[in-house]
């Protein structure tokens, strides 16, 4: 019983937003794994320091994700301004 509501409680991880030089700009923890939720999230907190690009090692699907969400609300529209990039190591797997 304990156990059961503790595992509730548990973090599957944490997800960071960094600037281009490393440093932690706004971090928060996953509780239910790897969701498009997060990231959108943290774009959003970002919105107000008008970041220009968006890494992320998944931006091949999250992309597109935030455009469908971004077409039915149109306050996400500013997010899909960013220009999303891929680590050179994902890029390479899509390459072959």
């Amino acid at each position: 019983e304990t156990s059961r509501k503790a595992s509730k409680l548990d973090e599957e991880g944490m997800e960071v937003a960094v600037c281009r030089h490393g440093f932690l700009l706004k971090a928060l923890n996953m509780y239910r794994g790897e969701i498009f939720a997060y990231p959108l999230y943290l774009q959003k907190e970002l919105m107000p320091a008008k970041a220009q690009f968006f890494a992320m090692d998944v931006a091949c699907k999250y992309w597109p994700y935030l455009e469908k969400a971004a077409s039915v609300l149109p306050a996400l529209k500013e997010l899909t301004r960013m220009k999303p990039f891929l680590s050179v190591m994902h890029a390479r797997a899509h390459a072959t």
